[in-house]
């Protein structure tokens, strides 16, 4: 295109000169060479001329034509640009409305949003609060439970006022707590009397109304102030509610054997006010012995006199007689059999005719309010629980012509205090004297060879026991939980110390084993935690596992063996290191080289 505008050019200014030449020379002048070729350029030049007018209106042309396309093309983008405009518009008029509805919708739901999540945050805070009281709730709980056991455990130790501290606590922490309320009922039941007891229970069983052990002893509490017969409903109830609910309580022998006492004098009993006294009479007129028929079945008799036609009394003869509190035996009588008076829960005293020659088991067993009676010289033998859970028993006199008293004949007269036992006397049954908890001491004659099992186990306030020289064997338990024994003489008599025979003898200080005794049974001397020094002779080959385990105050050992013998077990759970072991002279030397009595301190003994 350059190329072409600057031919141009140069032919128009060719034009210009020969035009001006024509002007100059209007005379003919000879046509020269140079003029020739000046005019075939010129000609030639118009003839370019020529083609390139033709080249511009081509050129137009396409000028023309690509301006009409340019602006239909704009046109057309024109109409495309009005109809995205109209779109956008749209669009924005849209936006508009979204963003008008979104200005009331956003505040709207933001303001839902925070209400509902202000709810949950006190929604949170109150599971907060209630997780807080929860927490409170349960450790409370887990206090009162503490202090319950606690409870339980002082009593089990025969402290009834501490008891009744831990578990006051236990109901202050915890208000609904009828197994606590219920057992400080028992404990006014002990030292408080009947209706002090009923308002506890009573109390424990609005909170429980299915606490069979409660009913239970509510028909007990409500037989021994005379109401027969809610008595026997309550008993019933609760049996139905739990058959073995006389098993399960959590307090001692002596008032588990006073419960068992009262539910046998209920058991099978006729509580209907019919006086039938006269026809048990009429029938006793005629017999020589008063057989279980005749059962006082209704009796409301307070006194009874037996004729002299009868000489035995029947077994269980006058057993659960509640209302019977006074009966006279004549001389013609020889034998009163088996329970005889078992369970006569209102008979206080009964004098035995020197007819008779043995008491026979379990003849007075139960007879909570019997306080007085005597043993005639004509007795031989005491049957096995002869006066077993009479708890008012305060005193008895032994004659000299009784040779045996049989296991748990004594067992829980917790008001016994003192008793004579003659020389007469052999043998000391099993569990004789157990849970006397008020007898304060007692002298063995020399007559007995043999302390039986658990002879004097609980007797809390026991202080002190005589054991003579005749005894050879002291059975299993026969002291153990004499809580108030400070001291003892064992015999040179004695072979065995029985397993536990002074376990939780807690105020024991010293004792000194003769030299006759070759064994020392299992946790004989557990739990003795007063116990400072011991004599162990050299005659002993074994003492059995955790003998002294819990003997927290046990300082001195002295042990006769000339050489080191094996009784590791016995000092289980002691600090050795506290204690001195008193040796032999000579034998320093083996007993620090032994790999366990190294573990003690060791000196020579001087005495």
């Amino acid at each position: 295109m350059k190329n072409r505008l600057s031919l141009l050019v140069l032919m128009l200014t060719f034009i210009c000169l020969a035009a001006s030449g024509q002007k100059n020379n209007n005379t003919p002048q000879s046509t020269t060479p140079t003029e020739i070729s000046l005019q075939d350029s010129i000609q030639s030049l118009r003839a370019d001329n020529a083609d390139l007018r033709k080249q511009l209106d081509k050129m137009e042309k396409e000028v023309e034509k690509y301006r009409w396309d340019f602006g239909q093309t704009v046109n057309d983008y024109n109409d495309k640009m009005s109809n995205h405009i109209g779109v956008l518009t749209l669009i924005l008029a849209v936006f508009a409305l979204i963003t008008s509805i979104l200005a009331f919708y956003i505040p709207y739901t933001t303001n839902k949003r925070l209400e509902k999540e202000i709810d949950e945050v006190k929604k949170q805070a109150k599971n907060v609060e209630g997780i807080k009281e929860d927490v409170e709730k349960n450790a409370n709980e887990a206090n009162a439970s503490n202090f319950y056991k606690i409870g339980l455990s002082k009593y089990e130790e025969g402290k009834p006022g501490e008891a009744l501290e831990n578990i006051e606590r236990a109901i202050s922490l915890k208000k609904d707590y009828p197994e606590a309320i219920f057992f400080r009922g028992l404990l006014k039941y002990e030292t408080k009397g009947v209706d002090e007891a009923l308002s506890d229970i009573n109390n424990a069983i609005a909170k429980n109304p299915y606490f069979a052990d409660a009913i239970y002893i509510k028909g007990l509490l409500e037989f021994e102030k005379g109401n027969a017969d809610e008595a026997v409903g309550n008993i019933k109830y609760a049996k139905k509610l739990k058959n073995d609910v006389i098993e399960s309580y959590p307090y001692r022998t002596h008032l588990k054997s006073r419960m068992k006492a009262l539910d046998n004098a209920i058991h099978y009993c006729d509580y209907s006010e019919d006086m039938k006294t006269l026809i048990s009479l009429i029938k006793i007129e005629n017999s020589n012995e008063l057989e279980p028929k005749y059962l006082c079945d209704g009796l409301n008799s307070i006194s009874i006199e037996i004729p002299n036609s009868v000489s035995v009394i029947g077994e269980s003869a006058f057993e659960r007689c509640s209302k019977l509190t006074l009966i006279k035996i004549p001389n013609s009588v020889t034998k009163i059999r088996a329970r005889a008076f078992s369970s006569s829960t209102k008979l206080t005293s009964i004098v035995i005719p020197d007819s008779v020659t043995k008491i026979e088991d379990y003849t007075f067993l139960g007879c909570i309010r019997l306080t007085l009676i005597k043993i005639p010289n004509s007795v031989t033998e005491i049957g096995k629980g002869a006066f077993l859970g009479c708890t008012s028993l305060t005193s008895i006199g032994i004659p000299n012509s009784v040779t045996k008293i049989g296991g748990s004949a004594f067992y829980d007269c917790a008001c016994l205090t003192s008793i004579e036992i003659l020389n007469s006397v052999t043998e000391i049954g099993d569990r004789a004297f157990h849970s006397c908890t008020n007898l304060t001491s007692i002298e063995i004659p020399d007559s007995v060879t043999e302390i039986g099992e658990g002879a004097f186990e609980g007797c809390t306030n026991l202080t002190s026991i005589v054991i003579p020289k005749s005894v050879t064997k002291i059975g299993e338990r026969a002291f153990s939980g004499c809580t108030n024994l400070t001291s003892i003489v064992i015999p040179d008599s004695v072979t065995m110390i029985g397993f536990y025979a002074f376990s939780g003898c807690t105020s024991l200080t010293s004792i000194e084993i003769p030299n006759i005794v070759a064994m020392i049974g299992e946790d004989a001397f557990w739990n003795c935690k007063s116990l400072t020094s011991i004599v162990i002779p050299d005659s002993v080959t074994v003492i059995g596992y955790c003998a002294f385990e819990k003997c927290t105050s046990l300082r001195e050992v002295h042990l006769k063996h000339t050489s080191p013998v094996n009784f590791s077990k016995a000092f289980e759970d002691l600090d050795l290191s506290k204690i001195t072991l008193y040796v032999p002279k000579g034998s320093l030397k083996s007993y620090k080289d032994s790999g366990y009595y190294s573990r003690f301190k060791i000196e020579e003994d001087k005495s």
